[in-house]
């Protein structure tokens, strides 16, 4: 059906978008392989180090879901900095995760990545 309406269109004076004959998969061949971005992350040191240095390769590597596997090497963010204590006292200034979140960005980022942000949040008004 694909092609037929190729032809009709083409017939009609169209200018058409398509580069395949139709009934044909579009798209381009994959530029990295798996190898390939394990390789490419393994020359930097943090994950945002990875992104802004390779961002095609991040982005297939999200695609794929194989950025835990790639950065295992990584170093992690500089979010332990914060003591417990540190996080909880902050989040206790604030009703709401939306204030907590545009007021101390650093803070909720650091408290998201240790996996404690529910917990320091429980009196937050949803």
């Amino acid at each position: 059906m694909e092609k037929e309406s190729i032809t009709k269109y083409k017939n009609e004076g169209w200018t058409l978008l398509n580069t395949r004959l139709g009934g044909q998969f579009g798209g381009s061949p994959l530029k990295y392989s798996d190898d390939d971005l394990k390789n490419i992350a393994s020359n930097y040191s943090t994950r945002i180090d990875f992104k802004n240095g390779n961002s095609g390769a991040y982005q297939a590597a999200h695609y794929r879901n194989i950025i835990p596997d790639i950065t295992k090497h990584m170093v992690k963010h500089s979010n332990m900095k914060y003591s417990y204590d540190d996080l909880k006292n902050t989040a206790l200034k604030y009703n709401r995760k939306i204030d907590f979140k545009n007021n101390d960005p650093k803070m909720f980022e650091a408290a998201r990545y240790r996996g404690i942000l529910q917990d320091i949040t429980q009196h937050m008004k949803k």
